[in-house]
């Protein structure tokens, strides 16, 4: 089984996956909002990306993937 590829693009999508399924993060209105209902730099696969990667590789990516679900959230 090859390795993942972790980019900001999936890390995002795997982000609004589990914001989809929860309707209160759903209701936020941007990034900033998710850390008053949950741990927000742990949504989707975060915690693996930095368990696969390390914190210093990793930090850029999840960046970047959040950029990207704020640009998200405050589209919709």
């Amino acid at each position: 089984m090859g390795e993942k590829k972790y980019t900001a693009e999936y890390v995002a999508a795997t982000i609004i996956t589990e914001i989809k399924k929860d309707e209160v993060l759903m209701a936020c209105k941007n990034f900033v909002e998710l850390h008053e209902h949950c741990d927000a730099n742990m949504l989707g696969c975060s915690e693996e990306l930095l368990e696969a990667v390390g914190m210093e590789r990793a930090l850029a990516i999840l960046n970047a993937a959040q950029n990207e679900v704020n640009l998200w959230l405050i589209a919709i």
